[in-house]
């Protein structure tokens, strides 16, 4: 592993995570999570708690944060709630709510804004691949004007399947036209970097983004960057 001041430029095809990658999205994320626990009357949930469910899916942030508001519950009202809630429900009005404001306070993070523009210029194929679904990513990315800079943006649709499960990633590589020696996957959970293995690509694991930095450390990347520095 080795730790670096940027992004590794001599690849082919650079494949980013999104979320807590090139976007610090956590505020409007936790703000949609908690506008949905108040809807059905449920204790809101902290920034950092919301900050560990990212990553793996919206049923799976919001299954983790109804299990932590839950928790909050005295116990005779915690029985009760958890009988009338329904997961499908819950995750419909939670989709609906971050939709209208996922652009709130979202924003690139520097560091990666400038990496983007230096490989754009080098002429590097840019995609994204995202646990986030396909139409949220490209908005998200069309309101930062940043959707130019990549030939695919893709969520789990695209190959039918979540991280770390490496299809995507498979299925971009044939997209592109691009050997797997000439691709680096670029994130900042476990979950970005076990995909990229699993994909037998490089890796490179961000630091400050959302991801849970020891996590994503004991995964092994081929190379770090701290957004920090």
């Amino acid at each position: 592993m080795k730790e670096l001041c940027s992004v590794p430029d001599f690849y082919d095809l650079y494949v980013f995570d999104l979320d807590g990658t090139l976007i610090d999205s956590l505020s409007d994320l936790a703000d949609s999570v908690n506008l949905m626990l108040l809807h059905f009357r449920l204790p809101e949930v902290g920034l950092q708690d919301v900050k560990k469910a990212i990553g793996s899916g919206a049923r799976n942030l919001i299954s983790q944060c109804l299990s932590l508001s839950l928790q909050s519950l005295h116990e005779r009202d915690r029985v009760m709630q958890n009988a009338s809630i329904d997961i499908d429900e819950c995750l419909s009005y939670y989709r609906e709510t971050y939709r209208a404001r996922c652009l709130c306070k979202t924003k690139p993070y520097p560091k990666m804004l400038k990496t983007l523009r230096d490989l754009e210029s080098a002429g590097k194929i840019m995609t994204v691949l995202t646990n986030k679904p396909t139409e949220a990513a490209r908005s998200i990315l069309d309101g930062l004007a940043l959707s130019g800079c990549f030939q695919i943006i893709a969520g789990p649709e695209y190959a039918g399947v979540l991280k770390p499960d490496p299809s995507g990633i498979g299925k971009i590589l044939n997209e592109c036209g691009i050997s797997g020696d000439r691709a680096i996957m670029v994130g900042d959970s476990a979950v970005d970097i076990l995909t990229g293995k699993a994909a037998m690509i490089s890796t490179c694991g961000i630091i400050g983004g959302l991801g849970d930095h020891e996590d994503m450390i004991s995964s092994v990347p081929d190379y770090v960057v701290d957004l920090d520095t």
